[in-house]
């Protein structure tokens, strides 16, 4: 604990952990992905969608303690990343394929050729 304080500081307050904080670290989350052209799964849109269809709103239905996922909510983290991955225009190839191995050539060599051909 004395080494995380060091590092991150203070605990955040409990009202760090309201919705309004949540959104905006998704939107956030969302920012860099674009940034890093990476697929991104908005959990909180989702979250709040299914909590208006199933649960009178209410997200806590979906947690197990105001912050974990409990059954339910790793149910719908599960079917959201199923729903991307079943898309693969959604996720392309970020890693060489098996056949680009061989007994003669290292996982740094590989890998080298593979980021100068996608990253240029």
């Amino acid at each position: 604990q004395a080494c995380a304080q060091e590092k991150y500081g203070e605990a955040g307050a409990a009202d760090d952990r309201t919705d309004e904080h949540t959104q905006k670290y998704a939107a956030a989350a969302e920012v860099a992905a674009k940034e890093e052209s990476a697929t991104f799964v908005n959990i909180f849109e989702k979250f709040h969608q299914i909590a208006d269809e199933l649960y009178g709103g209410n997200v806590g239905a979906l947690l197990s303690d105001g912050l974990h996922l409990n059954a339910s909510g790793n149910d719908v983290v599960a079917s959201e990343l199923r729903r991307v991955l079943d898309q693969p225009e959604q996720c392309p190839l970020d890693f060489p394929l098996h056949n680009k191995f061989s007994s003669e050539r290292t996982l740094d060599a590989v890998l080298d050729e593979h980021t100068d051909a996608t990253c240029n």
